[in-house]
């Protein structure tokens, strides 16, 4: 009898264990999951994009009229430009009303508020949420795009839990698509998904007993639905604005612009995936839980949801901009398959009370599940309050905190309008719409990140001179045609398009360098008109000083000395001036020293000083931390001098296993290939060259590119005859 107590006592606190685990489980994983997600999306103010959308805001406000023209730029002047509106008189009103403050915070919330939508009373869809923070925060940067991150995050749960339940607030729906097809053109994801939720629901019909059930739902849904569709058409521009959609990205740029590349596969794409700490993995971790719920799916012979995870795999793998929507549709859809699957399989695995002390067992093993994800999220966080991810992960334009990121030229622009320089000014891309912001109206942008008015020709013409001599027939030709007599260059190491260049920019005969800081830089075109100008403002930058990094206040502060130090450091290498650039990288290695980029910079100082063997030490530890073209080329190069080829080769073979634009790679590996003697393999890694050519055009850059293979080809062809 004792025994037989002694047993139902222990049952009954398995099944007390297994309640309260169950119980608090989900609730516990969401609040770790928004928290991650408000650290995560409160980072400073830095996209390329903001500004012309601030810009424009200002001119509608200004004017009290939608520009149905572009009105930014003086090389886009009358050129049709569609572009919801009220997104731009939003950030433009937020930063009136808060500054880069407020809109940092908006930033924040919007990360927060998708998370809370996609949350669920469901322990595995919370935990994917967890997961799925880093890309979440990445789509919910103060821009336009975050409204369709948020709607988007809507309309999925709101329509698959109508799907599901039959309940649900789908009079949500032409509500948000009219405020949504007004404020980005990502409006049309929603419709698609409104068009994924008939396709469920009609696959659920083809089951006599579910049918009634089915047509019910549709009838209820089906004015709402077609509100929705009714709502996009609710803006200035009407059914146009869906042409203005279409075109408003030329897809030839698509190979150049960062979010909107393809993700290539590559061995070190697996490293990433394992890299637990590394926010990067979490898309291939989501990858992974999507499709074991693709082949769930399918095994219970759900073909719609099926193919709507491998679409959003497609998507996300072809187009990385996707992966905030990519994340909605793995943590709803896939969440909800994952569960009702794990819930099933328990349930078979425990029929009958007399086996519930096994609750014991996968009780213990949530909890501890709950704890790994709550140091996971712990560590990342400290990671990004401490700026620990910002300054160790490449091409990160923001810091941790609220407030405007200290990549934007802002003295350069004020010192352009303070002095009143004569216009028109370039400016390159990546920085186009930050100058609208700070210039407008007395100085229009050459070209920003709208695509269109511009067409990828003037994109590709940008890139083109940001890479030539200001003395250049190009550049004179450029100048006169569009009465160009500014530039304003960004020097920033990750976005500074200018910053390669400055040696030549520096020295030449038709420009005058007027500006120069660890920022940007100004130059003044020679002409009778800026004489008086040139005298009074011209510079030496051999002798520019870089002593004014900011105060270092808390963490932020000096995060920002870090990066004032790094771009410095940076400057003076391309200058020459390699002593004063040691000291810098030295002041920024003290305040941290895990960057990859300042172990790259200090091997590229230390390689222009005469010190081969410190250099090479550099540059392999800056690989180590993270892989990247550059870094790969200095060192293939530092080999090469030293007549070590099979080191060189080597070197570069790693190196186009872990880029995402191994075209150059592959070039010069060929060219390697052939001082070494092997023109078998050079012509391997020609094709492979063109193979990855971003180049989907006849200019400049790509005849230069096409060229160069030619020569490499050709050479290879001497050598393999010759041996014959």
């Amino acid at each position: 009898m004792a025994s037989g107590n002694a047993r139902i006592t222990t049952i009954e606190k398995s099944d007390r264990l297994y309640d309260l685990a169950y119980k608090y489980a989900a609730p516990t994983v969401a609040i770790v999951a928004l928290l991650y997600a408000l650290f995560a999306g409160l980072r400073t103010v830095g996209d390329m994009d903001l500004g012309w959308q601030m810009a424009t805001g200002r001119w509608i406000i200004q004017h009290r009229a939608i520009p149905y023209t572009d009105v930014l730029s003086y090389t886009g002047t009358g050129q049709p430009w569609i572009y919801p509106v009220l997104s731009q008189v939003f950030f433009y009103v937020l930063y009136l009303l808060g500054g880069y403050s407020l809109l940092s915070w908006v930033s924040a919330a919007a990360c927060v508020a998708t998370t809370a939508l996609l949350l669920k009373r469901q322990t595995i869809t919370n935990c994917m949420a967890v997961i799925a923070v880093p890309l979440i925060a990445g789509r919910t940067a103060p821009r336009a795009e975050l409204f369709t991150t948020v709607f988007f995050a809507l309309f999925v749960s709101v329509l698959w839990r109508y799907h599901r339940t039959g309940r649900g607030r789908l009079w949500l729906l032409p509500l948000s698509m009219f405020l949504w097809v007004n404020l980005h053109l990502g409006f049309a994801s929603g419709l698609g998904m409104c068009g994924a939720y008939v396709l469920l629901e009609l696959e659920e019909a083809l089951n006599a007993e579910r049918r009634a059930a089915v047509l019910k739902r549709l009838h209820a849904a089906l004015p709402w639905l077609t509100a929705t569709l009714g709502a996009t058409l609710l803006n200035p521009w009407g059914i146009s604005n869906y042409a203005g959609m279409m075109k408003l990205m030329p897809t030839q740029s698509n190979s150049w612009i960062e979010e909107l590349m393809p993700v290539r596969l590559t061995p070190r794409i697996f490293e990433q995936a394992i890299a637990w700490r590394d926010p990067r993995s979490a898309v291939w971790w989501l990858i992974v839980a999507v499709v074991v719920a693709l082949l769930l799916s399918i095994y219970q012979k759900q073909f719609v949801p099926a193919a709507l995870f491998a679409a959003s795999i497609y998507l996300v793998i072809h187009v990385k901009r996707f992966d905030g929507p990519f994340a909605t549709i793995a943590m709803v859809i896939g969440g909800a398959i994952l569960a009702e699957f794990t819930e099933f399989a328990a349930r078979q695995k425990t029929p009958s009370r007399a086996l519930s002390v096994n609750n014991m067992l996968p009780a213990a093993a949530l909890l501890i599940g709950i704890v790994a994800l709550a140091v996971l999220a712990s560590v990342r966080v400290s990671d990004l309050v401490t700026n620990r991810f910002y300054l160790r992960e490449p091409f990160q334009f923001t810091t941790f905190g609220a407030g405007e990121s200290s990549w934007y030229p802002e003295d350069a622009t004020a010192f352009l309008k303070r002095e009143r320089l004569p216009g028109n000014v370039f400016s390159g891309y990546n920085v186009g719409g930050f100058v609208a912001w700070r210039l407008l109206p007395e100085y229009p942008d050459y070209i920003d990140g709208r695509g269109n008015p511009f067409g990828v020709n003037l994109f590709l013409r940008s890139l083109e001179l940001s890479g030539l001599s200001l003395d250049s027939p190009e550049w004179q030709q450029e100048a006169a045609s569009r009465g160009i007599n500014t530039i304003l260059v960004s020097l920033d190491l990750d976005l500074g398009t200018g910053l390669v260049h400055l040696d030549d920019f520096c020295e030449s005969h038709a420009w005058r360098p007027v500006y120069l800081d660890a920022r940007g830089a100004v130059f003044l075109r020679v002409r009778p008109e800026t004489a008086s100008l040139i005298n009074r403002l011209q510079l030496d930058c051999a002798n520019v000083q870089f002593d004014t990094p900011p105060v270092a206040s808390g963490v932020s502060g000096r995060a920002e000395q870090f990066l004032y130090y790094r771009n410095a450091a940076a400057i003076l290498i391309v200058l020459g001036r390699n002593g004063e650039a040691l000291q810098k990288l030295e002041s920024a290695n003290v305040i941290f020293s895990d960057s990859p980029q300042v172990h790259y910079l200090r091997g590229l100082a230390l390689l222009y000083t005469q010190r081969p063997g410190e250099a090479e030490q550099e540059l392999r530890r800056s690989l180590k931390i993270e892989p990247s073209d550059q870094t790969s080329l200095a060192l293939a190069g530092l080999y090469k001098e030293q007549g070590e080829l099979q080191k060189a080769q080597a070197v570069l073979r790693d190196a186009t296993n872990s880029s995402d634009r191994p075209a150059g790679l592959y070039l010069e590996l060929g060219f390697t290939e052939l001082n070494a003697g092997a023109p078998e393999r050079a012509l391997e890694s020609f094709d492979q060259a063109e193979k990855n050519s971003p180049f989907r055009d006849d200019g400049k850059l790509a005849r230069a590119f096409q060229e160069r293979l030619a020569q490499g080809r050709q050479k290879a062809r001497q050598i393999m005859q010759s041996g014959r």
